[in-house]
């Protein structure tokens, strides 16, 4: 009879112990290196998901103060404009144009 796979407790952690005799495969721990590299790509995207939210947070944050310095400029400019034209009396109408 094959022994597949046996399993010992050690310091509060499982390790597989491989008694195997068919050409060193077990279908057993196949399944488990399959989810163990599962489980790493994904603790591997997630990692990469999380750098990626701190960059785009900061461009974020970066492009919030540039919107409220530009939203302050604005306001000192059409303020300007609106006392330019109080003083060029833009209130009276142009004549038309030659072409009409």
């Amino acid at each position: 009879m094959v022994n597949f796979l046996a399993w010992q407790f050690a310091d509060a952690k499982l390790t597989s112990l491989h008694t195997d005799t068919l050409d060193n495969f077990c279908p057993s721990c196949n399944k488990v290196f399959v989810l163990e590299d599962r489980v790493e790509k994904l603790e591997t995207l997630a990692a990469e998901q999380e750098r990626t939210i701190e960059e785009l947070s900061s461009v974020i944050a970066r492009q919030w103060a540039e919107i409220e310095t530009l939203s302050k400029k604005l306001d000192l400019l059409t303020k300007q404009i609106a006392v330019l034209e109080e003083r060029t009396g833009a209130e009276t109408p142009e004549p038309p144009p030659p072409h009409y």
